[in-house]
């Protein structure tokens, strides 16, 4: 299978946002969502099908702990101190996640999400914001799944809905399908079905699948995550052409109080560059809605 990359490094925030071609009916808090676009015209000259591994990460979310009560509750006690023992044997020791629970209990975890005060005081109250930001997270899902509810209530998720949409032709402009073989609900019964340990745990089911298709290097690889956020790293080179000269529109002060944004550094976390470019996401979508509308009128009237 031939490889191709397309490079998004020199990608600017908020490129071609006046483009009529890459018009959203929404908007997207991505301010790099032209290279969206361009992943598609690129498939688009190949294929008319893409498979997307999306599914992948929640269905395989490793939760030894609920297995290990599920266990305990079915008097499973074999199965228990055995799984248990080679789990012991092979996880690596939780620093990661213990330093983080710490930073959680004590308040200073710096990848919190904080409620963001550039929102309209009137807009905020009105909405009750707060209360639902508070409530952001994994939706409670009744009844829990005995042994990957974490998994399991991932799949309620709201964003699973905009992922599809955004993929959709009629956004894409692109005669390309998506399709998602893990959501297929015969492999998503079927990895709620299974034990987690050892199927889930570091992927082993896929690695374990893939055996004599694969090269061992590829196979055994362990999983590494991306080299820093795009976000981030286009702040930090200085990508940022397309927000050089900011017109807020008047009805962004229904939304936003401007007066409150703080200048975006490049040096936040991804979490907090994200939550702070959203007022601009949401000004260049209006602004691009509005010449829309007007460009429909003139449409009209020169009919």
């Amino acid at each position: 299978i031939p490889i191709r990359f397309l490079p998004m490094g020199g990608l600017q925030l908020f490129e071609r946002w006046d483009d009529p071609e890459l018009r959203l009916p929404e908007p997207v808090d991505d301010p790099l969502f032209a290279g969206l676009f361009d992943q598609f015209r690129a498939v688009a000259s190949d294929c008319r099908v893409v498979l997307d591994g999306e599914g992948g990460d929640n269905l395989m979310y490793f939760e030894m702990w609920p297995y290990a009560r599920h266990l305990l509750r079915g008097r499973q006690w074999r199965r228990f101190f055995t799984d248990g023992w080679q789990y012991l044997r092979v996880r690596p020791f939780p620093w990661r996640g213990i330093r983080q629970r710490v930073q959680q209990f004590l308040g200073t975890d710096p990848y919190a999400p904080v409620f963001p005060r550039w929102l309209a005081p009137d807009f905020a109250r009105r909405m009750d914001l707060e209360a639902r930001w508070r409530e952001y997270g994994l939706p409670r899902v009744v009844p829990a799944h005995p042994v990957l509810p974490t998994a399991h209530a991932s799949l309620s998720l709201p964003q699973w809905t905009r992922m599809f949409e955004l993929a959709d032709p009629g956004v894409t402009r692109c005669p390309i399908e998506v399709r998602y073989p893990f959501l297929d609900l015969r492999i998503v019964n079927y990895l709620l079905a299974l034990p987690p340990f050892p199927w889930a745990f570091q992927k082993t089911l896929l690695r374990e699948a893939m055996a004599g298709h694969l090269p061992e290097t590829i196979r055994r690889r362990p999983k590494t995550p991306l080299a820093g956020d795009a976000l981030v790293e286009a702040l930090r080179r200085g990508n940022t052409a397309g927000m050089d000269h900011v017109k807020w529109l008047d009805d962004i002060r229904d939304y936003v109080n401007p007066s409150a944004l703080a200048p975006l550094n490049p040096e936040r976390n991804p979490e907090s560059a994200r939550v702070a470019i959203r007022p601009l996401c949401l000004n260049f979508w209006l602004q691009s809605a509005r010449r829309v509308r007007y460009n429909l009128l003139a449409e009209v009237r020169n009919a």
